[in-house]
């Protein structure tokens, strides 16, 4: 096994350690019924996992909508891969001005 799969190995096993770890606190939130006993929980359970409370509750909510452990796996942060900000004929006419204009040689000084 090369370098990159094995990194790739890596990554994948932390992060669905990750997953095992929240769907645990997960299905151990779901058991409890007093209310402040649940928000005791929860505080513990952010400390536990180290999110922000809105992550907490975003994740929970996906857990608890499809109740398997992937939907609770690490995300990576910003655009996905591919996603453009802007629409294809804005995108075409800054490609054409940095053909044009950046990818030109420069001229030598005289």
């Amino acid at each position: 096994m090369g370098l990159d799969q094995e990194q790739t190995v890596d990554v994948q096993d932390a992060c669905w350690q990750t997953a095992e770890a929240r769907s645990d606190v997960f299905l151990r939130l779901m058991t409890v019924q007093d209310a402040r006993e649940r928000s005791r929980f929860i505080a513990h359970a952010i400390k536990e996992l180290s999110i922000s409370r809105a992550t907490f509750y975003r994740l929970f909510t996906r857990f608890r909508t499809a109740e398997v452990m992937s939907a609770v796996l690490p995300e990576q942060a910003g655009r996905k891969r591919g996603s453009r900000f802007l629409d294809p004929p804005r995108e075409a006419i800054i490609a054409y001005e940095i053909t044009q204009f950046y990818l030109k040689p420069e001229r030598p000084r005289v």
